[in-house]
C-alpha cells in the first residue's frame, strides 16, 4: 500500500534514437508531485538532457554523382514537465503506466535550436517498494521531441536550395529512479 500526500523521486534516464533526428540522450530528472492513493499521482518535473541531435543535412549532386552528409551537434537541454502516473496494483512490486508532457529548452550555445520546443513520452515500468518511504523504479519509455534540422541540397541542373524539415524526435528511453 502506498501512502497518499507529497512524494519526490530524482531518476536518471538514456535513450537511443530511433530515427534520423536523434543518435542518443542521456540525462537526469527531479519530479515532485502528490500521490492522491494507492493508484493515482501526478507531478511536476525538471531536469538536465543531453542530447546528440540532427542539424544539417546535405545532398550534392554533379556529374552524375551524389553524396549526403548528415551532422549531428550535442545539445543541452533544461526539460520542464507535468506527469501523470497509474499504477496497477497496490502490492510491494507494482507496474505503471505514466505519461509525461511538457516544453524543452535548449540553453547551449550555439544558436540553432533545433530541438527547442513541445515533447511527450509515454511509458511503462514497474515500482519496487524497498521500505515503507523508498520505492525503485524501473521504466521504458518513448520520449518525442518538437526537432528541425537545415536541409542543403546543391545539385547540377536544379540550382541549390535551402530548407528546414520539422519532425519528432523519438528517443527509446531507459529510466531507473528512487521516490522518496
Amino acid at each position: 500500500m502506498q501512502a497518499s500526500g507529497y512524494e519526490k523521486a530524482i531518476e536518471i534516464n538514456g535513450g537511443v534514437g530511433l530515427n534520423k533526428f536523434s543518435k542518443y540522450s542521456f540525462g537526469i530528472e527531479m519530479i515532485n508531485g502528490y500521490r492522491f492513493n494507492d493508484y493515482f499521482s501526478i507531478g511536476f518535473g525538471a531536469g538536465f538532457r543531453y542530447t546528440n541531435a540532427l542539424y544539417y543535412h546535405s545532398y550534392q549532386y554533379s556529374n552524375h554523382q551524389s553524396s549526403t552528409y548528415d551532422s549531428y551537434d550535442g545539445k543541452y537541454l533544461i526539460p520542464l514537465h507535468v506527469r501523470a502516473k497509474a499504477n496497477l496494483s497496490p502490492a510491494k512490486v507494482s507496474p505503471f503506466l505514466m505519461l509525461d508532457g511538457g516544453y524543452t529548452f535548449d540553453v547551449g550555445q550555439n544558436p540553432n535550436k533545433n530541438t527547442e520546443g513541445l515533447f511527450f513520452e509515454p511509458a511503462f515500468g514497474v515500482d519496487i517498494k524497498l521500505d515503507d518511504k523508498t520505492t525503485m523504479c524501473f521504466g521504458v519509455g518513448v520520449n518525442f521531441q518538437n526537432a528541425h534540422y537545415k536541409y542543403y541540397s546543391i545539385g547540377g541542373y536544379s540550382g541549390s536550395y535551402d530548407l528546414e524539415e520539422t519532425g519528432l524526435a523519438s528517443t527509446l528511453n531507459i529510466r531507473i529512479g528512487f521516490k522518496f
